[in-house]
């Protein structure tokens, strides 16, 4: 008998031992819900079909229409960050966000149930951090404080001046932050455009990558540089996409494109208002190295 009430009492120690460790650990952690519902109602005097296969991709003629959209400055989303602090500047992170139609309930990103962002990582006061997942783009992160709106969902050619795929799977990043100056790398081992793969959709692009024997298949990566100190703010950034190209009649996989793309862009503040601009070139080639398409895009 006295034996069990030591034992119980042993028992009671490790226990009130283990809530106090526990209770310290989760001072030093943190999960934070959060989320933004953006809706609008819209009047456009121009606007036609989304070209797809079904169509000849012929958007036809355009019209005027009003409709509730959702999504105007900012992407509906529900999200859950966490951190924990592993000790001597090193923390471990998280990101879940999904993205979500406010106007009819319905998934964004291909339904996707966190295509935003799904990633986890490590962080270090004194090296940076590096996470592992699904991530915007090295360009994306670099030039968001050089457009206007910050991508506004529809008020900004967020595709047309970083490309489709400024959100990519599989993808490890790094992140460094040095006084003034923050550094951006990634890789993608495969991503893709959470397009549908039915012939009637005509996918051009799509897959997502990680095919064996197919290295090259649907990878990219990308880095970008950006300066801000009091009102003078400059980046530079570069992002490539390797996307399978496909048939769009047949859907057949011929091969591996190259969609490069290259930006600078810089602002002054006066006080409240600020002043910036930007040019971005760009380049898309098929399978067989032939010019797809050729730009230059500048804003200001």
């Amino acid at each position: 008998m006295g034996s069990f009430r030591k034992l119980s009492k042993l028992n009671h120690a490790l226990i009130a031992a283990g809530a106090i460790c526990t209770g310290g650990a989760h001072a030093q952690s943190s999960v934070t819900l959060y989320g933004v519902a953006d809706i609008n109602v819209e009047f456009a005097n121009h606007v036609g079909a989304v070209p797809t296969a079904a169509n000849k991709f012929n958007a036809g003629p355009s019209n005027h229409v009003y409709r509730m959209d959702s999504g105007g400055l900012s992407g509906s989303r529900w999200g859950l960050r966490g951190v924990e602090d592993l000790g001597n500047g090193v923390k471990s992170v998280f990101v879940l966000e999904s993205g979500f139609n406010l106007d009819t309930g319905t998934s964004q990103q291909g339904g996707r149930l966190f295509g935003r962002q799904a990633y986890v990582g490590i962080q270090s006061t004194q090296f940076g951090q590096v996470t592992f997942g699904r991530q915007y783009t090295s360009m994306f992160e670099s030039i968001a404080n050089f457009v206007p709106a910050a991508f506004a969902t529809q008020y900004e050619p967020i595709v047309m001046l970083t490309g489709a795929n400024f959100r990519e799977d599989n993808t490890i990043k790094y992140t460094g932050r040095f006084g003034s100056v923050s550094a951006l790398a990634h890789w993608s081992f495969g991503t893709g455009l959470a397009l549908p793969t039915t012939v009637a959709n005509g996918p051009l692009l799509g897959g997502n990558g990680e095919v064996p024997g197919q290295f090259r298949r649907d990878t990219a990566y990308g880095a970008g540089l950006t300066y801000i100190s009091g009102p003078v703010g400059v980046a530079l950034a570069y992002d490539q996409f390797n996307p399978t190209i496909s048939n769009p009649l047949t859907a057949v996989a011929l091969g591996s494109g190259s969609f490069k793309k290259a930006t600078v862009a810089a602002s002054y503040a006066f006080g409240a208002a600020k002043i910036m601009g930007g040019y971005r070139w760009g380049q898309n080639k098929d399978q067989n190295g032939s010019l797809i398409e050729r730009d230059d895009f500048y804003w200001i």
